[in-house]
């Protein structure tokens, strides 16, 4: 259940995706600033929910990516 060695690549891959998606996102925020688009107030409380939800994402990412990859290891190593 937990040893499917696929599993901490598909969380590696959901982590790569994610932290790509937000720096995509948070590049066209600030370059609507700096073009003087949005209000200042407003981006910092996006940033701030972003950076925090991804915070949130990125730690359950890794412990899964961690865990899995040390239990699979642990059965080629072990042969069971």
């Amino acid at each position: 259940m937990w040893t499917e060695p696929g599993l901490w690549m598909l969380s590696g891959l959901f982590l790569l995706a994610s932290a790509t998606f937000y720096g995509l996102f948070t590049y066209e925020h600030v370059a609507d600033i700096l073009r003087g688009r949005n209000d200042p107030v407003l981006l910092a409380l996006d940033a701030t929910l972003a950076i925090s939800l991804l915070w949130v994402q990125t730690r359950f990412l890794l412990s899964i990516t961690r865990i899995n990859w040390l239990l699979s290891k642990a059965v080629r190593h072990h042969g069971g």
